[in-house]
């Protein structure tokens, strides 16, 4: 699916990182896939995987996926974190969300990175036999 240009712009409209909160900058603003495009469901670029973070998050996180990205990093506090999966739940599904949905997709966020970590694992597992 081709992201449009209207598309772009409208997620360009953030000023801030949305891992760490540091000011973007011209010389540091970066889209960032939320889902890396190698970890993704089918490798799809869409707007809804999309978002904008400083250089050194969106290096400092690579492929990892965003919960593991949460969970080792020192500055994406909780705060940000809640904020973070606010704004990426109401984007994929179109709507304002509750904040028992935010949790509950916090839970479900990291309960994913916990799977596929474990699916990884056991692939090694198997290979190395």
């Amino acid at each position: 699916m081709l992201i449009t240009v209207e598309q772009l712009e409208s997620l360009l409209t953030n000023h801030h990182c949305c891992y760490c909160g540091e000011p973007l900058t011209n010389g540091n603003s970066t889209v960032d896939h939320i889902y890396s495009l190698s970890n993704s469901y089918g490798g799809v670029n869409l707007i809804e995987n999309l978002t904008q973070a400083c250089r050194s998050c969106n290096g400092s996180k690579g492929t990892d996926h965003v919960a593991d990205f949460y969970r080792r990093s020192d500055k994406f506090t909780p705060v940000l974190w809640t904020k973070f999966v606010r704004s990426f739940t109401e984007r994929f599904i179109g709507r304002k969300v509750t904040d028992f949905e935010v949790e509950q997709m916090k839970r479900n966020l990291i309960d994913e990175a916990d799977e596929l970590r474990r699916n990884a694992e056991r692939k090694d597992v198997a290979v190395s036999e």
